[in-house]
């Protein structure tokens, strides 16, 4: 007996078909071109970067141009490329995605998980530099 999954992916954002309308000199024509497909993307990149991680070994890295951020566990290198740029107009030169494995703890006797998910660590170049208030 075979076990089958469903391996439809869903899709994480909208996607619109624009018809871009030009009139030509002289004549009421109208001509209609299809431009490519327009990913909205606000509501990725709001839900691909949760925040920056602040621990003492990332404010040391930070005097390197490298910055760490906590993302969403379902975000990829190119997501979270485009939100870094979106948020602080700086584009990344590389970056690394850890995931960061759930821990089983144990309180009052309790048994429990903590933590979990993903974080990425961003290189910039010598000349950017990203501020957080």
């Amino acid at each position: 007996m075979s076990i089958s999954f469903n391996r439809k992916s869903k899709r994480k954002y909208k996607i619109f078909r624009i018809k871009r309308v030009i009139f030509k000199r002289g004549t009421l024509k109208r001509v209609s071109s299809r431009v490519p497909l327009k990913i909205i993307m606000s509501d990725i990149i709001l839900k691909t970067i949760k925040n920056p991680r602040v621990t003492e070994k990332v404010s040391n890295a930070s005097a390197q141009n490298v910055y760490t951020f906590n993302i969403a566990v379902s975000a990829n290198k190119k997501e979270v490329e485009k939100a870094v740029f979106s948020l602080y107009k700086v584009k990344p030169v590389k970056i690394n995605i850890l995931s960061i494995p759930h821990k089983n703890i144990t309180s009052k006797g309790k048994k429990g998980t903590r933590g979990g998910g993903k974080k990425a660590v961003v290189f910039l170049k010598k000349e950017d530099k990203i501020e957080f208030i």
